[in-house]
């Protein structure tokens, strides 16, 4: 009986898993965070002359044209590319790798689309990472689960792997 059960609720988990998009080359996406599940990332204005944008936590858009929450991966899920809103590159140049409080930036997107400080992989899978080529993930640290938090780079690995997976919903923008 106790196994029926342990098999069930595998297979619960595992289709609860299953929610997460594909995200197609072209589309955009909300990537919500598994620690706080009303919030996603997106841009903050750290200044007030509006010249730092950091990535921080905070309450997803109306999923309009105008919502910069809206993170498009250039190239589709899986493929290594920069991510995008406004015409602005999520990137890590000079981001301390395992700072919890040195949040990744967003800049203008340098063409063509090849610095590795923008390049990100959202990684195929039921609960994706984003990583980038040096073996980094974008992470949240539990004490940024809040908005506003800023969302930062950390060594992928298994003991940080809840902080640095993130549940996509793709966005449907209206014609």
């Amino acid at each position: 009986m106790y196994r029926v059960l342990a098999i069930a609720a595998t297979a619960l988990a595992l289709t609860s898993y299953a929610s997460a998009d594909a995200i197609p080359e072209g589309d955009g996406a909300h990537f919500f965070s598994l620690q706080n599940t009303s919030l996603v990332f997106g841009p903050q204005f750290d200044d007030e002359s509006g010249s730092v944008i950091t990535l921080a936590m905070q309450l997803p858009g109306d999923s309009s044209t105008l919502d910069q929450t809206i993170i498009f991966p250039n190239f589709g899920q899986g493929m290594p590319g920069p991510l995008v809103t406004n015409d602005l590159c999520i990137s890590s140049a000079g981001v301390e790798v395992g700072s919890a409080t040195d949040a990744l930036r967003f800049v203008d997107c340098v063409e063509p689309l090849t610095d590795p400080a923008q390049t990100w992989t959202v990684q195929d899978g039921p609960r994706p990472f984003i990583s980038n080529g040096e073996g980094n993930c974008v992470t949240l640290f539990p004490e940024n689960a809040v908005i506003g938090g800023p969302v930062t780079l950390a060594a992928c690995q298994g003991e940080l792997l809840g902080q640095q997976q993130w549940n996509p919903e793709v966005v449907q923008l209206p014609p």
